[in-house]
């Protein structure tokens, strides 16, 4: 008798939960990693240099450069680790890619129609779930969110304590009390300008001011006035009265974002502390030069196996 919920935990367990199980003797590199080496070529690093370019309209810092070419080796280890796993071929998503490009492909050929089960086959055999862009992102983001499932859902004390920790994340905005009029270009002493007042929040008063005008009000001291400040309509001057600092809020008022909060924090560790460890199963050589992973293997082969996905009902499920 199946018992899907347990072959779920001993899933995520196996894939996680990276410690001394195994003897010394299978700490080194198992004979079924592939063996090929992941390659950041110097065209390809200047390609992703050119997109930072035409996306922020500024070549990339070398940490901002460090963090793309790392972004691409990661994308690489997930995408090989999801064709170890065989993922591609218990996702209905890239079944469903596949098949519709084998039809695309044979449509003009005459054929035959033939039915969905061969059209896979074939596409497979053609090696498409490695070569076709979308399949890749698919299988990428399908194995982010399994590793990613390694995080421990928060307890309530957790969630409290992670208010207490990160109070501006978790608190009201702080308003700002201004008097504003408008500055006309030959003002007439006798008739000047009404004042209006009125509270503000920093966004609002970054949308009504803009970024600059906003810092300017914002660095006043109460009862000082600056200006001209340019809006769509004119130009005004503009009083800072007072301030009212950002105060925090009550927790059962942010318990649900608090936990969401922490939760997509954990996921993220989580995913980190797995690629850590999945970059010492693979040769890195990025502008011709090998990076560092050939440290030897000392936590012992965690990785889950095809076998293993495939006897889990939940996997299968999640996958859909």
């Amino acid at each position: 008798m199946r018992r899907p919920l347990l072959h779920f935990l001993i899933i995520g367990t196996g894939l996680f939960m990276i410690s001394g199980w195994l003897s010394e003797e299978r700490a080194a590199r198992p004979d079924h990693v592939s063996q090929d080496t992941i390659v950041i070529s110097d065209a390809m690093i200047a390609r992703l240099a050119d997109e930072w370019i035409t996306r922020f309209g500024s070549a990339p810092t070398a940490l901002e450069q460090k963090a793309m070419v790392d972004a691409e080796i990661n994308d690489e280890i997930l995408h090989r680790e999801a064709l170890r796993l065989d993922l591609h071929r218990v996702d209905p998503v890239v079944e469903t890619r596949l098949t519709q490009n084998m039809r695309f492909l044979t449509a003009d050929e005459g054929a035959e129609a033939a039915n969905d089960e061969k059209l896979l086959q074939e596409a497979l055999a053609l090696d498409m779930a490695a070569t076709d862009i979308v399949v890749r992102r698919r299988l990428i983001q399908q194995m982010q969110w399994m590793l990613e499932a390694a995080a421990v859902p928060p307890s309530l004390q957790e969630s409290r304590d992670y208010v207490r920790e990160h109070p501006d994340r978790f608190a009201t905005s702080p308003r700002f009390e201004i008097s504003y009029r408008f500055e006309r270009y030959s003002e007439n002493p006798e008739r000047p300008a009404p004042i209006h007042s009125a509270g503000f929040s920093a966004k609002r008063l970054a949308q009504s001011f803009g970024s600059s005008g906003a810092e300017q009000i914002t660095s006043l001291v109460p009862g000082e006035w600056t200006g001209p400040i340019r809006r769509k309509d004119g130009f005004y001057r503009v009083r800072l009265d007072g301030t009212i600092p950002a105060q925090p809020i009550e927790f059962e008022l942010v318990r649900a974002r608090a936990h969401h909060a922490l939760m997509l924090d954990r996921r993220q560790a989580a995913l980190h502390r797995a690629l850590r460890q999945l970059r010492l199963f693979y040769p890195i050589r990025v502008g011709g030069e090998p990076e560092d992973t050939t440290a030897s293997i000392r936590d012992g082969d965690w990785r889950l196996d095809s076998a293993e996905v495939a006897e889990s009902r939940h996997a299968r499920a999640v996958l859909r």
